[in-house]
């Protein structure tokens, strides 16, 4: 998950913690709403998986608790680094992609 704290852009000012938002839907925004996604699937297949085997008893909510703990504490190292941008959007689109992959772990398991 290096890829969350490689520098994407120029140093900028900061509007607060989480709440870099997008002034308006760009193509740009949408890909990377889709990439957040994308990146944060196989986590949610990986936390499913380990929940389902060491016998928790509900390993899709430990998944999205656990997803969602991760993609805040990303977004909050994010946010000290001058060349990221930190934002509830980023948190939704992980926590949706965790929850995504954690689906598909538990359908593919399903006889």
């Amino acid at each position: 998950m290096a890829i969350l704290v490689v520098p994407i852009s120029r140093p900028h000012v900061r509007h607060g913690y989480l709440r870099e938002f997008p002034q308006s839907i760009t193509r740009r925004f949408i890909a990377d709403v889709g990439m957040n996604i994308l990146l944060f699937v196989p986590l949610g297949w990986g936390l499913y998986r380990t929940a389902r085997r060491v016998g928790v008893r509900s390993p899709m909510l430990v998944a999205g608790v656990a997803g969602a703990l991760f993609s805040l504490t990303m977004e909050t190292v994010q946010y000290v680094l001058p060349y990221r941008y930190s934002s509830m959007v980023d948190v939704a689109a992980d926590t949706l992609g965790v929850l995504l992959g954690a689906s598909g772990e538990a359908v593919s398991r399903r006889p």
